[in-house]
């Protein structure tokens, strides 16, 4: 009698268990793990608008007049994705990037008794919300704006926060600049404002991260070991029946054989979580005030102080104020009044070819665009740092994100709050479609051609509700239904 060999019963014994039951189970999971939805939820916040040449109604300039008439922020035209010259930067994610266009902020334009100013744009952009304003006697920068809601990002970190409990449900940085107010609301009237200095963010965040470099849990080793030892076992086994069935039933055992083999590679190659990392930082002042802090540097610190809590699995919300900055350190060449960046926007009234400064379109040109992209980058960075950090069955921490990079107004000049600037980046666990832009102006021709025309009926209230879905929530609406043209998801998302 021919001796069984022992490894070979538990391996078939281990391929009945997974080939017959399990077999049609193994094959939907798989397919479904790219579709599970977003871990996690960052928001990138740009103070002042964007360079653009979008008016108070939507409409563009066409720089003939004395208003600026380039639009640095849209891609460029043709059926083709291409980045426009501010995302450029962003061209290695691009197969992660979704740009969205003609979406107004309906929340301010109604509410607001100039179709869009620096208050009820700040209160609303995030929350969409009933907005009630105390004005202060005789200084209109000390108004008080009190909203009946919290921003998108808070309501989404109690929600993840019940799903997957963590140190910090959200992580709320800034980079200090000049402002008009932070757009973020923990809840109804309760404003958010992010800390500055990136050593006591660093020394709050990590207290009791302990190790400096984590290395793999050895549990954690010892099962993925078990996993791929399995797996091993039960190709071994259904290869020894596949001449013992039928044709058809041969082609089922060799697709279920390359599926296994699948597997096995996620196994060894994409179950550990990153290494948890503490970030190093150098050459910043632990003492330095939001006006004196050197945010040449601040701004890619925080940034790697998120990238390592997200590594650390330290929250599932994380939130970058960017101010209204000039940035000195980028040598501007077209002056702004009192080093605002945002009297920077304001000069895009001046500069068009019948403007007092027409003659200085290109210094103020070649200024915004320095000044836009600095800012851009701090989002590149970190998506570079998702992008190079492995989190399981093939997956990056990208794939596994939903990043928004928005700010209050289009055109600053105006402060329009019409077509408004969103950026989404990530691919949200499979839940929405990548690499491309959707125009929900109504008079955007086909290809996405220019056109200075302009309308629309899809408002912030539609994304964020399309957001809350991405996230699991059955919502019809976010925010204020009086103010909105519809209620109810985005189309074209997915």
């Amino acid at each position: 009698m021919k001796t069984i060999n022992r490894r070979l019963v538990l391996a078939g014994l281990g391929g009945v268990a997974i080939a017959m039951p399990w077999l049609e189970l193994t094959h939907g999971k798989a397919q479904a793990q790219a579709a599970d939805g977003p871990k996690r939820f960052v928001l990138f916040f740009d103070h002042g608008g964007t360079l653009c040449a979008t008016d108070k109604g939507g409409k563009k300039f066409d720089g003939n007049g004395a208003q600026n008439g380039v639009d640095a922020w849209i891609p460029l035209p043709g059926a083709e994705f291409k980045l426009g010259a501010i995302h450029e930067q962003l061209q290695p994610y691009i197969d992660s990037l979704l740009i969205l266009r003609g979406i107004d902020n309906q929340a301010c334009a109604k509410q607001s008794p100039y179709n869009g100013d620096h208050g009820w744009a700040n209160a609303t952009v995030l929350t969409c919300a009933n907005v009630t304003l105390t004005p202060h006697p005789g200084d209109s920068s000390q108004d008080v704006y009190t909203t009946d809601g919290p921003s998108i990002d808070a309501l989404l970190a109690t929600r993840l926060a019940q799903k997957n409990p963590v140190t910090f449900p959200s992580i709320n940085l800034e980079v200090p600049a000049h402002n008009y107010g932070s757009p973020f609301y923990r809840a109804a009237n309760q404003k958010v404002d992010g800390d500055y200095n990136p050593k006591t963010v660093f020394d709050k965040l990590f207290a009791n991260v302990t190790d400096g470099t984590s290395k793999p849990d050895p549990a954690a080793e010892r099962a993925r070991a078990l996993k791929k030892s399995i797996l091993d076992g039960v190709g071994e086994g259904l290869t020894g029946f596949e001449n013992r069935v039928s044709t058809a039933d041969k082609q089922s055992i060799e697709a279920h054989l390359e599926h296994i083999r699948s597997l096995e590679k996620q196994v060894a190659g994409g179950m550990v979580s990153a290494t948890c990392t503490k970030p190093t930082l150098t050459g910043l002042d632990p003492k330095a005030d939001q006006y004196s802090i050197d945010i040449e540097k601040s701004g890619p610190a925080m940034v790697d102080i998120l990238i390592a809590a997200f590594r650390c699995g330290l929250t599932n919300v994380g939130t970058v104020n960017i101010g209204g900055l000039y940035a000195l350190f980028l040598n501007p060449t077209f002056p702004a009044a009192y080093n605002i960046g945002h009297s920077l926007d304001h000069s895009s009234r001046d500069v068009g070819k019948t403007g007092p400064d027409g003659a200085k379109w290109q210094d103020w040109y070649d200024t915004q665009l320095k000044n836009r992209q600095w800012r851009l980058s701090l989002v590149t960075r970190f998506l570079a740092g998702l992008a190079a950090t492995p989190e399981g069955n093939g997956t990056t921490m990208l794939d596994n994100t939903l990043l928004m990079s928005t700010t209050e107004f289009s055109c600053g000049a105006v402060h329009s709050v019409a077509d408004m600037p969103i950026l989404l980046a990530g691919k949200a666990g499979g839940k929405i479609k990548t690499g491309r832009q959707i125009n929900y102006n109504l008079k955007a021709p086909a290809n996405n051609a220019p056109t200075l025309d302009y309308q629309t009926t899809t408002s912030l209230h539609n994304l964020y509700t399309s957001i809350l879905q991405i996230f699991g929530g059955t919502d019809t609406n976010f925010g204020s239904t009086t103010h909105a043209w519809k209620t109810g998801p985005l189309d074209l998302l997915t």
